[in-house]
């Protein structure tokens, strides 16, 4: 996932620091996969499951990230 150990511009990324989007892009995909089942699971409308679906994608970065005022 994020071997690369440059940026696009270049600059060096320490291993620690990749090791810690590695491990954080892990957990979205699965905070991701978890969502999907949730909603599938749920008895709304379908157009309403994509909706709610929708916000829950969006608001996974904030709280694997750490912000969890959403």
């Amino acid at each position: 996932m994020t071997t690369k150990r440059t940026s696009s511009k270049g600059h060096i990324i320490p291993g620690s620091l990749r090791q810690i989007l590695k491990y954080r892009l892990r957990k979205l995909r699965s905070g991701v996969t978890m969502a999907i089942q949730y909603r599938m699971n749920q008895n709304y409308a379908h157009n309403e499951k994509v909706n709610l679906l929708k916000k829950d994608i969006m608001n996974g970065p904030y709280h694997v990230f750490g912000l969890h005022t959403n």
